[in-house]
């Protein structure tokens, strides 16, 4: 499940929020006054701030869209 970590909701958030709703994929919201930037938890893996958070979801989007469309 991933986890996204944020200090305000704002619209760069809820952008975020739309995509991951949009690849239909599990997550957790936790509001964390102490951090300055979103961050996003994906198992083992930790990205901070909007843009490393959109890229992670972008390649999770192409990895649905490979795995959706496999012809194997």
């Amino acid at each position: 499940m991933i986890k996204l970590i944020y200090k305000l909701e704002n619209q760069k958030l809820t952008d975020i929020k739309d995509r991951i709703e949009d690849l239909s994929l599990a997550y957790k919201l936790e509001k964390n006054e102490k951090v300055k930037t979103v961050f996003l938890e994906d198992g083992d893996l930790i990205y901070e701030g909007d843009r490393a958070v959109n890229n992670h979801i972008d390649q999770l989007e192409k990895d649905i869209r490979k795995w959706w469309y496999c012809d194997c």
